[in-house]
């Protein structure tokens, strides 16, 4: 019964392993798609659409290729049908050509029992190549399922620990003018002292943390007015709920760099987005580009060595000197576009 059942096991991580295999080589074909549609488009409210979509059905392949009835390509047969594994091709079995007297030596019988165990030992070894590296694929990305798990119980940790904002931080709140279509769906506005700048949580419900100092009736009001409108757009263009889609995307094909690159360019073309609603609200985007630096700049809780920091964050990145971040080509978006900005792609995306 033992055996039978650890033979099924096998069985079972053969078959999921060829699933695994053929849906990331279909994955990666998908994705290098959209990596090249991406470059050639421009427009933020399109990049999202396509690298949503992607990483949506990213995800979707595994089940996809599992439920269709298609023929699987098992790479590694290939390979022990074209003797390309390196077990076949080092053991070497020839004894034509040694001497008689190693011939009869221990030696000679230990050859004789290697040659005897030639041809399987090169299809064992194929197959535990194969579900070594699938169980490394499916060990990645449990971890990254539980780290997500983890993160989200953290958030309802601080959630519980959160307070009511004040009286003056809800009619600032308040009065910003969601739309009429999304009030419903309106974040709820909460204090922590344990967050360090506002954040939205969330993915049903969301909510805005904001830090303690914000909701300080000494704060800054046109602070707290920005910050909510950037973290409003945010929870309007349902960007946590697409964040948890790519962080699973990236621990299930963690071995793909296109999902990496396009996870990158989704958080910036999100921020960007988030930057272009908030400032159409304000008022002009240089107005809000300007407050933002200012407002930044001359907060009482940021020192003089704080400021020269954010200063050089914003023009150059952790890859280089020279290599704008993400922040600078924010701003660059916003203050000097060179094509009118759409807030929603056509239709016919």
């Amino acid at each position: 019964m033992i055996v039978r059942r650890g033979l099924r096991m096998w069985v079972w991580l053969d078959h999921v392993g060829l699933v695994l295999f053929d849906a990331a080589l279909s994955t990666g074909l998908f994705l290098s798609v959209v990596v090249l549609t991406m470059l050639v488009c421009r427009q933020p409210s399109r990049r999202l659409l396509l690298v949503r979509s992607a990483l949506v059905a990213s995800l979707a392949m595994v089940p996809l290729v599992a439920v269709v009835p298609l023929p699987r390509l098992d790479l590694m047969a290939i390979f022990l049908q074209a003797d390309l594994l390196p077990p076949s091709s080092v053991i070497d079995t020839s004894a034509g050509n040694r001497p008689v007297a190693e011939q009869s030596s221990p030696v000679r019988k230990a050859r004789s029992i290697v040659t005897a165990f030639q041809g399987d030992y090169a299809s064992w070894a194929g197959r535990w190549l194969a579900r070594t590296l699938t169980l490394i694929v499916l060990a990645v990305a449990a971890t990254g399922a539980a780290w997500l798990l983890l993160g989200y119980w953290g958030v309802h940790w601080l959630l519980r620990r959160s307070q009511e904002p004040s009286a003056a931080a809800r009619a600032v709140y308040e009065g910003l003018g969601a739309r009429e279509a999304n009030r419903r769906t309106r974040p709820i506005l909460r204090v922590s002292s344990r967050v360090q700048r506002p954040v939205l949580v969330g993915i049903v419900r969301t909510t805005i943390l904001i830090p303690a100092s914000y909701d300080h009736p000494a704060g800054s009001a046109e602070f707290l007015k920005l910050s909510l409108l950037h973290e409003i757009a945010h929870a309007e263009q349902s960007d946590p709920w697409f964040g948890t889609v790519a962080s699973l995307a990236q621990s299930v094909w963690f071995f793909l760099p296109h999902v990496w690159w396009l996870r990158s360019q989704l958080m910036i073309d999100q921020e960007f987005m988030a930057d272009n609603s908030a400032a159409q609200r304000y008022g002009t985007s240089s107005g809000y580009a300007a407050s933002l630096l200012s407002l930044a700049d001359s907060r009482p809780s940021s020192s003089a060595n704080e400021r020269r920091q954010i200063q050089s964050k914003m023009w150059s990145s952790a890859e280089g000197p020279g290599v704008p971040s993400p922040l600078f080509q924010r701003m660059l978006m916003l203050l000097y576009c060179p094509f009118r900005v759409e807030p929603r792609p056509p239709r016919r995306w």
